[in-house]
Formats: C-alpha cells, sequence, structure tokens
C-alpha cells in the first residue's frame, strides 16, 4: 500500500511545466497527424488504372475523320449551290435578252451570240446541278457512317463505364489496403503501449501518437467505407468507447485506486464527514451540529474561524457505519486520522493492513 501511494504521489512539477507539457502534448500529437498523413497521401498518390481502349481511340479517330469528311463536304455543297444560283440568274438574264432580240431582225448575228451563251451556260447549270446531286449522295453515306460509328461509340462508352467502374472500385479497394495495413496495425501497437504505460511519466508521448492515428484511422473510415455502413461504424465505435469509459468510472467506484481513494478520504476528513458514508464527524464544539457535503462550507466556517474544534483525546468511531476514523498512533501515542497514510503528529507511516475499508477498495 505504501509503495504505491508513494508513487501516486510523485511530483508532478510546477503547473508551468504541466501546462507546457499539455501544449506540447497536442503540439506533438499534430505533427504526428502531419507526418502520417504524408505516408498516407504517398499511398493515395499511386496513379489510377489507364481507362483507355484501343478500340475506342480507333472509334474515336474514325468518327473525327468522318466528321471533317463531313465538314468539308458540306462547304463544298454550299459553294456549288452558290455557283447553281449565279449561273441560273445568268441564263435567266440571257434568256430574258433573248426574249427582247427576236423581235429586232437587224441584231439577227447578237441573237446567235447570246443563244450559243445561254446553250453553254445551261450546259454549265446541267454540269453543276449533277455535281451537287453526287455531292448530296456522298453527304448522305458519310452521314450514315457517322449514325453506325456513334451508335457503334455508344455501345463501347456503355461496357467502359462499366469496366471503369470496376477497375475504379478495385482500385479503391487497393488504396484501402495499403491505408489500413499501416493505420490498423499502428493502432493496435500504438494502443498497447498507451495502456501499458498508464503510469508512465512519458504517458503524454504516447497519448499524442494515439490521438493522430486514431484520428486518421476515422478519416480513412469515413474516406472508403460507403455512408449507409460508416454510420453504423462510428456508431458502434463510438458505444464501445463509451462501454470503454463507463467501466473506467465503474471500476474507479468500485475499486479505486489508492491515490484517488486517499483524495476522497482527505476532502471527507476536511468537511468532517465520514470517508465511508459521510456521516458527519461529531467532535468538541461540532457535537450539536448537523452538516452534508453541500452544506459543510457554510456551516462549518464560523467554527473554524473562531478554532474551538479541541483536539480529540480517545479513539472515534463512526456511529453510522462503525468504521475507525481516528485511533491512537503507535508512534507517539497521539490521535490521528485512521484512514489517512500518515501521522498528523509524527509522520509516522500508518499500517492500513488490518483495516478492512482499504482491503474493500483494492
Amino acid at each position: 500500500m505504501s509503495d504505491r501511494l508513494k508513487v501516486a504521489r510523485a511530483k508532478k512539477g510546477t503547473w508551468g511545466i504541466r501546462l507546457g507539457l499539455y501544449l506540447l502534448t497536442i503540439v506533438l500529437a499534430i505533427f504526428s497527424f502531419w507526418l502520417l498523413g504524408f505516408v498516407l497521401d504517398d499511398i493515395r498518390s499511386i496513379r489510377p488504372p489507364d481507362y483507355e481502349y484501343k478500340s475506342l481511340s480507333e472509334s474515336y479517330g474514325k468518327k473525327t475523320n468522318i466528321q471533317k469528311e463531313l465538314d468539308a463536304l458540306n462547304e463544298k455543297l454550299n459553294n456549288r449551290r452558290e455557283s447553281m444560283d449565279l449561273q441560273s440568274s445568268a441564263s435567266a438574264g440571257l434568256q430574258k435578252t433573248i426574249e427582247e432580240l427576236k423581235d429586232d431582225p437587224s441584231r439577227k448575228e447578237e441573237l446567235n451570240e447570246k443563244m450559243n451563251e445561254f446553250i453553254e451556260a445551261q450546259k454549265k447549270y446541267q454540269e453543276i446541278n449533277h455535281e451537287l446531286k453526287m455531292l448530296v449522295e456522298s453527304r448522305d453515306r458519310l452521314e450514315s457512317e457517322l449514325r453506325e460509328i456513334n451508335s457503334i461509340i455508344a455501345a463501347k462508352e456503355y461496357s467502359t463505364a462499366e469496366e471503369k467502374q470496376k477497375l475504379n472500385h478495385s482500385f479503391k479497394l487497393k488504396l484501402a489496403f495499403w491505408e489500413f495495413l499501416v493505420l490498423i496495425p499502428l493502432t493496435i501497437i500504438v494502443a498497447f503501449l498507451l495502456y501499458r504505460k498508464k503510469n508512465s511519466s512519458f504517458f503524454q508521448i504516447y497519448l499524442a501518437f494515439f490521438i493522430s492515428v486514431v484520428l486518421h484511422l476515422c478519416l480513412a473510415s469515413h474516406r472508403y467505407f460507403p455512408s449507409q455502413y460508416f454510420k453504423y461504424l462510428a456508431l458502434g465505435a463510438c458505444i464501445i468507447i463509451i462501454l470503454g469509459l463507463m467501466y473506467y468510472l465503474i471500476k474507479l467506484i468500485t475499486k479505486p485506486k489508492p491515490n484517488y481513494l486517499q483524495f476522497q478520504y482527505r476532502q471527507a476528513y476536511e468537511r468532517f464527514l465520514c470517508p465511508i458514508c459521510e456521516y458527519p464527524i461529531r467532535i468538541g464544539a461540532l457535537r450539536y451540529l448537523y452538516w452534508n457535503r453541500r452544506s459543510a462550507e457554510r456551516c462549518l466556517s464560523s467554527v473554524r474561524s473562531q478554532n474551538v474544534v479541541e483536539p480529540l483525546t480517545e479513539p472515534y468511531i463512526c456511529p453510522s457505519c462503525g468504521t475507525e476514523l481516528y485511533h491512537k498512533c503507535p508512534h507517539c501515542e497521539k490521535i490521528t486520522q485512521s484512514l489517512m497514510p500518515y501521522c498528523e503528529h509524527c509522520g509516522a507511516e500508518m499500517d492500513h493492513k488490518k483495516n478492512s475499508c482499504f482491503h474493500d477498495k483494492e
């Protein structure tokens, strides 16, 4: 008992040192989080698989060539239509001139010349019309090929999208495997060290690493698990953590550690309450008063200020639970607190091996 109490009462340093230690713990957790984040970023920097397929690339190339030919053909069709319109306008002008020259016999030679021009214009018009007809047939053929290649591309894009989705899912699983391969063993190791070193002076170091690793584990779980599954995972983890904290607190109540037990006893003695059942310790001037944990400060302040509480000369036993609260020190023969580790008069260490209060608690 005494060895454990000595460890529990080890010096913790000044408040400035403790504050600096807490701040450094936070900074260490942040830098550890960044460092581990760099490692995971390197894992996520792996290039995804190439989703381009040769057959689809050829189809796109063929579509591009057909579209270029179709654009050039449409441009040529527009030019031929403009030429046909011009030739039609010229033929109409010549025909009007010929109609005017028919009524004038003196201009017969000019009439013949215009007739020849009109015949040549009609020939050119027929040639352009024939060429235009050929261009329209070529355009229809290219549009039919374009529709066919578009249907082929659509079918291939659908199959490519399915294959791409499968490859993307496989690649995501691969990244998740490597990340969890790093995080899960690291979490187990750090959690084990944190548990084993919970009473160590370097507990804050393991705590900082544990916080950074657990945060990355939560982020990775949120990243790779679907939302409909992640909510169950997150709630399950929270329930496990809450159960662990409840178990820890219940254990502190049923089997408290020596430092917590002595802290509880010390507070009770300061309030003149039984540390076991909290019944008031009525000694001296306090014999006719009553108080509890909440009203102790208000009721006892006047008594303490007047210093009317006489020291005990005989052992004192709680009348409510029967616990010996004050006993005679075996070294100095003076009355001291039975549940405190040292005598308040001579400083001798108390032997609590026969005290049932400590055996039940530990």
